[in-house]
């Protein structure tokens, strides 16, 4: 019968924040579709959703959830696509753990009239970087069509063409019909000349350094307290306080423009 508070992030403040709600101390989820706007307002005219909290409880609870990505790295296609761009296969890997825990205590009072409960919570995500996966480990294309009899590949490391070699519009020679005309290069990074680029070697693989998975801490804590003064008044407070944190990490950007 009331609405949550806004606790979206800062780019969107009216947006409630569900993971503050102590997934402790729900009772029950109550769904109601369709127009709920006459009850709910304008914001309910797809409908709403009710979270009933547990409003009685009493005693002690500590619960601790662990949990983590478990993956072998045995993509063929992938690994294919890795040993063409000569990048490391990694190994089987394991990681990414999810650690979960959340305190609640309660106590009724006045004959079961009212009812104090306190609850904290903290939930800890650990990162998980592209290089650690074979199908992320580099920054994956469909394939260019393979010259005749070579075999064909679905997929290819690929990424950006902003990379340290610099990639230039040139005039070469086609090899097939000996014309001039624009092509791609790039400078070879050991002899320093310039040559034909090759999407597969000389771009940049922005999706080793990406992650995969978010680090992300939470923490959330608060206090609900009810008292029924008789059948139809009920005088209740509710503290809520969450802290979120998510950090992610992207492939460094080229430089476009710089100055001597």
């Amino acid at each position: 019968g009331r609405r949550m508070q806004p606790g979206g992030s800062p780019y969107s403040v009216s947006s409630a924040d569900i993971n503050q709600i102590p997934a402790a101390m729900i009772e029950r989820v109550d769904v109601l579709t369709g127009g709920a706007s006459a009850t709910y307002g304008a914001d309910a005219v797809a409908g709403v959703v009710n979270f009933i909290m547990n409003s009685h409880f009493e005693g002690v609870k500590i619960d601790f959830d662990y949990g983590f990505n478990q993956h072998s790295n045995s993509n063929d296609i992938a690994k294919t696509a890795l040993e063409n761009a000569g990048i490391a296969v990694p190994g089987s890997f394991t990681g990414g753990q999810n650690r979960d825990w959340s305190f609640m205590a309660g106590s009724n009072f006045a004959d079961g009239k009212g009812n104090a409960t306190v609850y904290g919570t903290y939930l800890n995500t650990a990162p998980v970087a592209g290089y650690q996966l074979d199908y992320a480990a580099c920054t994956l294309n469909s394939a260019s069509t393979p010259a005749p009899g070579a075999p064909f590949d679905p997929i290819a490391c690929g990424g950006s063409s902003t990379s340290a070699t610099g990639r230039f519009r040139m005039f070469g020679t086609s090899p097939t019909t000996s014309s001039t005309r624009l092509v791609n290069g790039t400078i070879d990074k050991d002899t320093g000349l310039f040559r034909a680029y090759n999407r597969t070697t000389d771009s940049y693989n922005y999706g080793a350094l990406s992650y995969a998975q978010r680090k992300a801490d939470r923490y959330t804590a608060g206090a609900f307290l009810n008292y029924d003064v008789n059948d139809q008044v009920n005088v209740y407070s509710e503290t809520m306080f969450a802290l979120n944190s998510s950090s992610g990490q992207y492939g460094p950007s080229g430089a476009f423009a710089y100055v001597d």
